[in-house]
């Protein structure tokens, strides 16, 4: 079966963006003061992330063909579960950070 271009395109683009939200929460200074300076970091990492989530959900969604071996289904559905790993990691930390 040939594999298809909306497959690597889409890999490319969780890559990108998952790379591109720690690379934006790294590069920003934090601004603001009192409460919670530096919460205009989050606002990238978290965007970020849950942009990276919306797009592993598509491509598990493709990978969910019929014609397709368990074992590449559940291959599909592990940058999802990255993603959303993720996503609830960085969303826990900060706002444990900001609580204490």
């Amino acid at each position: 079966m040939p594999r298809s271009p909306t497959i690597y395109a889409l890999a490319a683009a969780l890559a990108a963006l998952f790379a591109a939200s720690i690379y934006f929460f790294n590069a920003t200074e934090p601004t603001a003061s009192g409460f919670a300076p530096g919460l205009n970091r989050a606002r990238f990492l978290i965007g970020g992330q849950l942009a990276a989530l919306v797009v592993a959900a598509i491509a598990w969604r493709m990978t969910r063909a019929p014609n397709l071996s368990g074992a590449r289904k559940r291959i599909g559905f592990a940058p999802f579960l990255v993603s959303a790993g993720a996503l609830v990691w960085f969303a826990y930390s900060i706002l444990r950070a900001v609580a204490f």
